[in-house]
């Protein structure tokens, strides 16, 4: 069924961490033309006269949780109603002796700060603002430096979304106090598999190895061993570690910098596969025939020690390599041949499927000794990364059919299909830069990979995988088993990765369950907390990741203001332009009252080469602002 725009504005208005948008960025997260502003606007003015929706007076929409009339504080009253939001970020402004409080981002009003004395505050002072909310009274209770420092806006990224910098004491006792001894004879039904050649293949600054591997082949076909550190294990349900675990949900990974969800005590050393070390796992031994084709699985518990740690880069290295290789790394290079073969066979099966692939690089930043950012480019990816990638999906295939079978429950990572009216309105963006999607009685992954394929090297590319994305729903958690539609998967899960992300812990736990035939009786109501905590921490982390990587790239352009670049359009709205700088692995805005050559204003076309000036670099904001350069 179409969802009415007015479905839409609501859904939009009450996303997790949504901030006030006005008219114009409304348009833009909707994707929605300028032929249908006035028609947006006569729609936000009706939920507006029937209190649907509340407008500040900064023009910003908010949701009318309330029901009650529009306040220019009302967002503030709003963050105010749970006792984890009695706080905000925002900026001391000094006038006359007496200190105010600019909030960030919120288009909140200004307020006066009470309870200043021996705080030493300075304008322009980056802070947290605590208010009471029985007095109403406010008092600073955090300064983090200076606004537009970068220090300072990094801190103020992670008390925004809350982000536990540290481990409550407890839980890190209880960590220390692990047995550190490994051993097979700590379970006697672990599968020792500690003389295969077991590798880990990892970034070159990973630190956190929860996955190794291994490929043999016979004339029957291949043999994949992906084997996953046991951190059930370790982690008992309901201790101090798995209540902080489910807190956490997720390990938040920014620009040189990672918030674990386990101590490093697990994370990088006890559950860590590091090499030539004994580490308990779970194990999914997969058969493939001589083509690629599944064949059968088995899925238990066990012993390895790895061989080597392999990195992204050096693997990739060695497999460009004709002819013989040093003795030193003839056997593990042998193995990764085979893992070559069996990748290959795999991708193509998957491709055949209608898996939707992507292609969208990650920012890389390059930092000089003092870890100061002077460079961003395109991350690459290799070989490799597709061997890893492929094997580790491999395995939460059939780990999501061991535990179906089970019927005792499960955790699935699903994702999907999109609804008719989004696929409708992708057919007709589509359709308005010259692609085709071809449709049948139901939108099958195959049909929208077809159009991603035709435009992979071309211009237009990335807006075709924007307009893609955009059209899908999001992948979550849940206890419903209806596949993955991205992957062309009929079951999925995530088993691959319980160092950073407790969804996996509790799938190695509900191994236990099927490996122990007493073992406990799976409460659903309690999975669909997990999962639906776990998909909201989810979405937050990759907010908290986006919003550190935009202020990265806005601080390294303060530098490069005045200067100007290639650049090449990469989406046109009614509104302006974002144009992503070929020198740097950068985007910026390029308003529709620069949007002039000379003094007629033209129309460009996404995939356009141009010449743009870097006009401002807002660190406070994260954006970069351009103007064409004549």
């Amino acid at each position: 069924m179409k969802l009415s725009y007015k479905q839409k504005i609501i859904n939009l208005l009450s996303e997790p961490n949504y901030s006030p948008l006005k008219v114009n960025e409304i348009l833009l997260k909707l994707g929605i033309g300028r032929d249908e502003r006035k028609k947006l606007k006569n729609i936000l003015k009706k939920m507006t006269v029937s209190k649907v929706i509340l407008k500040l007076n900064s023009g910003g929409y908010i949701i009318n949780n309330n029901k009650k009339s529009p306040k220019s504080n009302s967002k503030e009253k709003s963050k105010l109603n749970g006792k984890d939001n009695a706080w905000l970020i925002g900026k001391i402004l000094k006038k006359n002796n007496e200190y105010f409080f600019e909030p960030r981002g919120d288009n909140l009003p200004t307020v006066e700060v009470g309870n200043t004395k021996n705080q030493n505050l300075k304008n322009g002072n980056l802070v947290l603002l605590k208010i009471d909310p029985k007095t109403k009274k406010s008092s600073v209770e955090k300064v983090l430096g200076m606004s537009g420092e970068i220090n300072s806006e990094r801190k103020a990224i992670l008390y925004d979304h809350r982000i536990p910098e540290k481990f409550p004491k407890n839980v890190s006792i209880e960590a220390d106090q692990i047995n550190r001894e490994v051993s097979v004879q700590s379970d006697n039904n672990r599968k020792d598999l500690r003389k295969k050649l077991i590798v880990t293949i990892d970034g070159d600054d990973a630190k956190d190895f929860d996955d190794a591997v291994c490929v043999e082949v016979s004339k029957s076909g291949f043999k994949l061993y992906v084997s996953i550190a046991d951190v059930s294990y370790y982690v008992k349900d309901k201790a101090g570690l798995d209540k902080e675990a489910r807190k956490r949900a997720n390990s938040v990974y920014l620009p040189g910098k990672v918030y674990p969800m386990l101590p490093e005590v697990l994370s990088n050393n006890l559950c860590s596969l590091v090499p030539n070390q004994d580490r308990l796992t779970k194990t999914a031994e997969i058969n493939f025939s001589t083509e690629g084709q599944l064949q059968g699985y088995t899925v238990y518990n066990s012993i390895i020690n790895s061989k080597a740690r392999l990195t992204y880069t050096w693997v990739s290295e060695m497999l460009s390599k004709r002819g013989p290789v040093s003795n030193e790394h003839k056997d593990v290079v042998n193995s990764l041949r085979n893992m070559r073969k069996l990748y290959e066979k795999l991708k193509k099966i998957r491709l055949d499927n209608g898996e939707l692939e992507f292609d969208f690089p990650e920012p890389e930043l390059i930092r000089d000794k003092n870890g100061n950012v002077i460079n961003i480019q395109k991350s690459t990816r290799n070989i490799a990364h597709g061997m890893i990638e492929e094997f580790m999906i491999a395995a939460n295939n059939v780990v999501a059919d061991y535990l179906s079978k089970s019927k005792n429950g499960s955790i699935y990572r699903i994702h999907e299909e999109p609804d008719n009216a989004s696929v409708y309105e992708l057919k007709d963006s589509l359709k308005d830069i010259g692609y085709k999607l071809e449709l049948n009685s139901k939108i099958k992954p195959l049909d929208i990979q077809k159009v991603i394929f035709k435009a992979r090297g071309q211009m237009d590319q990335n807006a075709v995988n924007m307009l893609v994305l955009r059209s899908l729903k999001k992948a979550e958690y849940s206890t419903r088993e209806i596949g993955h539609f991205g992957l062309a998967l009929d079951k999925y899960t995530h088993f691959t990765s319980p160092i950073r992300r407790y969804p996996d812990l509790i799938i190695h736990r509900l191994i236990d369950n099927v490996l122990d035939k007493n073992g406990n009786k799976i409460d659903i109501n309690e999975l669909n907390k997990v999962c639906e905590h776990c998909s909201k921490v989810e979405r937050v982390s990759d907010s908290v990741e986006r919003e550190s990587i935009d202020l990265e790239r806005a601080h390294f352009m303060t530098r490069h203001v005045g200067s100007v670049h290639e650049g090449t359009v990469i989406s046109v709205l009614p509104f302006g332009m974002f144009v992503e700088i070929d020198t740097y692995f950068v985007e910026g805005f390029i308003p529709r009252a620069e949007m002039r050559m000379g003094r007629k204003r033209r129309w460009f076309k996404i995939g356009e080469k141009l010449r743009v000036k870097v006009t401002e670099a807002d660190v406070e904001k994260r954006r970069i602002t351009l103007s064409l350069a004549d």
